[in-house]
């Protein structure tokens, strides 16, 4: 329980951002749910919040790009 920018001066000082490590686990969360739980991807799109399969496409394109 910090407050939002004692939060961000934290992750700040350990060189990333709430954005980051929220990219890195969504990736790790389609990583998993593609190949442990062989779900849809409509489904994995719909269980990390994206409006469709298009914007998941798109973000793992992003993600892969930096190597998260």
């Amino acid at each position: 329980s910090i407050s939002t920018r004692t939060l961000d001066r934290r992750l700040s000082a350990i060189g990333t951002s709430f954005k980051i490590e929220l990219d890195r686990y969504k990736y790790r969360q389609v990583i998993y749910l593609q190949e442990v739980e062989r779900l849809p991807t409509k489904e994995i799109a719909y269980r990390l919040g994206f409006s469709d399969i298009r914007n998941l496409s798109r973000a793992l394109r992003h993600w892969e790009s930096k190597s998260l």
